[in-house]
C-alpha cells in the first residue's frame, strides 16, 4: 500500500486582517493512491498512466502549495449507499481468489483490488470529511481504480466502485448534505454514476463526453433527461483528441451552469 506524507502548508499571522483562524488562507488538500498492485501486464489502464503526475506537480511548485492527506480505506457500509452487497462480496471474493476478470470485457481484479478500490473510494470519502468540515477548501483525488462506469450492481470499463458516488453518498449520510453536484468531464460517459443516481432529486449530475456510434459506453446522448436532476451533455467532437475544445468548453458552461444555479448549488 503507498502511503503518503502529510505537507503542512507554511503557518502566517493573519489576525490583525480580522479573519477568523479556520479562514486564514485557501487550503487545497491532495489525496494519492496509485493502486500500483492492482495492475494487470499490457493493460491501458495501470498505476503506469499516474506514473509521471506528483513530478509534474512538484516541478510546478504545486506541491508545496497543498496538503497531501493520507487515503484511508472506504468501510463496506461506505460502499453499500452507492453499491448492492452482492456486488461487493463478489468483487472480494474474485480478488481473495487471486483474481481475473470480473466482468465480459476487460474489468479485471488481483488479489489486492478489493482493498486498493476500497482504498480509492475511501480518499475521496476522506476528502469530503476535510471540505465539509472546513478543514480544508477543496481538494483533488488523485486515485484509482477509476469508477464513473461503475453502476450499481456491476462494475464496468475498468471500474471497480464507483469513488465519486461512494464519497456523494458520504457527505449526504455523514454531513447533511442536501444536494450535490457532480460535473463529469471525461471523454467517456459516466454511466456508472448516473445510474447510481438515476432516480434521485438530490443528486444532479452532468457529464462532458464524446457521444458517438460504437464508441464506449454507448448511450449519454445530447440533454437526455431521465427522473430525478441527472442531466447528460456530450461533446460534438468528431474525435477523442479534440474533446475539450473553446467549442465544447463553452458548450459545456452553457448547459451546465444554468443547471447548477437553477438547483442552488452555485
Amino acid at each position: 500500500m503507498h502511503h503518503v506524507n502529510v505537507l503542512r502548508l507554511p503557518q502566517h499571522d493573519y489576525n490583525h486582517l480580522g479573519i477568523p483562524p479556520q479562514k486564514q488562507a485557501m487550503t487545497t488538500i491532495l489525496t494519492y493512491a496509485p493502486a500500483i498492485k492492482h495492475t494487470r501486464a499490457h493493460h491501458p489502464e495501470s498505476h503506469r498512466r499516474m506514473l509521471s503526475i506528483l513530478p509534474m506537480l512538484e516541478r510546478a511548485g504545486i506541491l508545496d502549495q497543498v496538503e497531501q492527506l493520507e487515503p484511508i480505506p472506504a468501510t463496506v457500509e461506505q460502499l453499500r449507499r452507492a453499491h448492492t452487497p452482492e456486488l461487493i462480496e463478489f468483487v472480494s471474493q474474485v480478488s481473495t481468489r487471486g483474481g481475473g476478470l470480473l466482468d465480459h470485457g476487460d474489468t479485471y481484479a488481483t488479489a489486492e483490488t478489493f482493498e486498493l478500490a476500497r482504498l480509492a473510494a475511501g480518499a475521496a470519502s476522506a476528502m469530503v470529511d476535510e471540505i465539509m468540515t472546513g478543514r480544508a477548501d477543496n481538494g483533488f483525488a488523485l486515485i484509482r481504480p477509476p469508477g464513473h462506469h461503475a453502476e450499481t450492481d456491476h462494475v464496468s470499463g475498468f471500474c471497480i466502485f464507483n469513488n465519486v458516488a461512494v464519497a456523494a453518498r458520504h457527505a449526504q449520510a455523514v454531513h447533511g448534505a442536501q444536494r450535490v453536484a457532480i460535473v463529469d468531464l471525461d471523454v467517456h460517459h459516466g454511466n456508472g454514476t448516473q445510474d447510481i443516481f438515476y432516480h434521485d432529486d438530490s443528486v444532479l449530475f452532468s457529464s462532458l463526453h464524446l457521444f458517438a456510434p460504437y464508441f464506449y459506453p454507448g448511450i449519454g446522448g445530447l440533454m437526455k433527461r431521465v427522473p430525478g436532476q441527472v442531466k447528460d451533455i456530450h461533446s460534438m467532437s468528431p474525435s477523442p483528441p479534440e474533446l475539450v475544445t473553446p467549442g465544447t468548453s463553452a458548450s459545456w458552461m452553457r448547459w451546465s451552469f444554468p443547471l447548477l444555479s437553477a438547483s442552488g448549488l452555485i
